[in-house]
């Protein structure tokens, strides 16, 4: 446990040797008491993995993220998915927050890839889990929303991203989370980009499409170049 947790201190401080030293002698050691398919194993390769995805090692880190996943299910009894038809029951004892963390690190990893739709399926995914287990108002439902609301906002789906910054942002505030706090800061910005990109693709299918008339002196400057200045 505490050459687990100084790994994942060296890890939040940048010393990634450090963090990769500690976390795989943890790792051999909890394997040697606890036998390899352990929560507590999943919880430091998770840690590993995250090393790797910081350094840039996206393949070393979904390798390990994936072995993660596969315990999860194993060791804790449960689904990477909700199915729409299971009962509140039976879904709060297939659901688990491990697992919604997991694939939440997967689907960074894929955003930081560019590959927006398999990180939107699994920031999705995990959205589905952390409503099933923690209820729709969990600041944790916020935060996935909020990170659905960014990858939407990529891909240039601006309705999207404004319809789960706004639910987003009244879950923040349902808990607490005041504007000055430095994530609603950031949803704020977002928002404000997203609905002034929205705007502007607006105006553009309305000109296109003839539902706005534009002067023709207008018109003529739209196309047209800086002035050139006048010189001697």
């Amino acid at each position: 446990v505490t050459l687990g947790s100084i790994g994942n201190l060296s890890r939040l401080n940048g010393d990634y040797p450090n963090a990769l030293h500690n976390l795989e002698k943890a790792i051999s050691i909890t394997i040697q008491w606890l036998g390899d398919h352990h929560r507590n194993v999943s919880a430091l390769k998770h840690g590993l993995a995250l090393v790797h995805s910081e350094k840039g090692n996206y393949r070393s880190a979904m390798k390990i993220l994936m072995e993660v996943l596969d315990m999860q299910t194993d060791c804790l009894n449960t689904s990477t998915t909700v199915e729409n038809n299971e009962s509140a029951t039976s879904t709060k004892q297939t659901a688990h927050p491990d697992v919604a963390i997991t694939l939440w690190s997967m689907g960074c990893i894929y955003e930081k890839k560019q590959n927006l739709p398999k990180g939107l399926r699994l920031f999705t995914k995990a959205l589905k889990l952390r409503q099933a287990v923690f209820g729709g108002n969990h600041v944790l439902v916020g935060l996935t929303l909020d990170q659905i609301g960014v990858v939407y906002a990529k891909n240039g789906e601006y309705t999207e991203a404004l319809n789960n910054f706004t639910q987003a942002l009244t879950i923040y505030h349902l808990n607490g989370v005041g504007d000055t706090h430095a994530r609603v800061m950031e949803l704020v910005k977002n928002m404000k980009k997203a609905s002034k990109k929205l705007k502007r693709r607006n105006q553009e299918e309305a000109i296109k499409g003839g539902r706005i008339c534009v002067p023709r002196d207008l018109n003529h400057h739209l196309h047209q170049g800086p002035p050139l200045l006048k010189t001697r």
